[in-house]
């Protein structure tokens, strides 16, 4: 019968040749991650802004943020993230964070340790931290969390638009300006312009990693809201060896952007058209931005601050829609 008490002959002979040794500890470095996480989550300002339990606030995830020139706000850098963003401080009646309040509003690495009040806000996260690679989410409570995927949060904004006129306006931008948002960003600009738009530390990653990344957020934005459904030759494209990743587009293929682009081109005109005809500040016929505003500001101050300089959209908005490029702005304001 073995004893299993007994540690084999030939086994304690290694163990008595080389010796167990004592290594001193390993530094944690758990503070940095903690300080780097803090640096990616910025904070909602306002009286409302602020909870008396944890289980109160709010946290919305999204891909990458901007300092926004004319007002210094941080808003997301995807428009149907900016939605819920501007959708969030008109519900809850709060203000845009800034710059300075990134981390907590003047707290530095040490300090983060500090017990502070609970309070709703913005952090940039990886796609993958969805179950369905989209972006954005909505993280409700601390201990016991309940996360909104983007199809949940869509749900619920598109409830709050009420007009019948509206819910076709909104469904408009969210299919043809979407279109054209996406293509041109993944098939019509730089390289690595997806990821300056839509991965929060793609300076971190070397050339694979960069790559590796590229792909993956490629191709999780080409499934996002059916674009690969509505622009198959595209999507195919994309997933070829001589797709973005190798290049910029180029011969039959390029001509496909076109037709995408053009037609958001029209529909910026109407819209222009609309405010120009009506003489009014906004869409809906209060003094305030209402849902259909948020929508159309959402797309349009993207367009004019996340774009790339390659982006003809971007440009035609800047040269021929000079109602849209004042709503957008005028809309952000009423958060600041």
């Amino acid at each position: 019968m073995v004893d299993f008490g007994n540690v084999p002959g030939p086994v304690k002979a290694i163990f008595n040749k080389f010796p167990l040794q004592m290594y001193p500890p390993v530094a944690s470095d758990y503070e940095d991650f903690e300080g780097d996480e803090s640096m990616r989550r910025s904070y909602f300002e306002g009286q409302n802004a602020v909870q008396t339990s944890g289980a109160d606030t709010f946290a919305l995830g999204v891909y990458n943020v901007f300092e926004h020139g004319d007002t210094s706000r941080l808003l997301a850098s995807d428009p149907w993230c900016l939605f819920t963003q501007l959708a969030l401080c008109r519900k809850s009646r709060l203000k845009l964070g800034t710059r300075a309040g990134l981390g907590g509003a003047q707290r530095t690495k040490q300090s983060t340790k500090q017990s502070t009040a609970p309070q709703h806000s913005m952090v940039t996260l990886s796609p993958l931290a969805a179950v369905d690679a989209s972006l954005p989410v909505l993280i409700e409570g601390s201990s016991r969390r309940f996360v909104r995927s983007t199809e949940g949060i869509n749900e619920i904004l598109r409830s709050r638009i009420k007009d019948c006129e509206d819910v076709v306006y909104a469904a408009l931008w969210d299919s043809v300006v979407y279109d054209a948002w996406i293509a041109e960003t993944v098939f019509g600009a730089p390289r690595d312009h997806v990821l300056r738009t839509y991965a929060f530390d793609y300076k971190a990653n070397g050339a694979v990693l960069s790559y590796v990344s590229r792909r993956n957020v490629t191709m999780a934005l080409l499934k996002r809201n059916g674009f690969e459904l509505r622009h198959a030759a595209l999507s195919r494209y994309a997933d070829s060896p001589a797709g973005p990743m190798a290049g910029p587009m180029a011969g039959p293929v390029a001509g496909l952007l076109d037709p995408i682009v053009e037609n958001a081109q029209r529909t910026l005109q109407q819209f222009e058209s609309l405010l120009a005809d009506d003489e009014q500040t906004f869409f809906s016929s209060s003094d305030s931005a209402g849902m259909l505003d948020l929508k159309v500001a959402s797309y349009t101050t993207c367009l004019l601050h996340c774009a790339s300089s390659e982006s003809r959209l971007a440009e035609y908005l800047r040269r021929r829609c000079p109602q849209l490029v004042a709503h957008s702005l005028l809309v952000v304001q009423q958060y600041c």
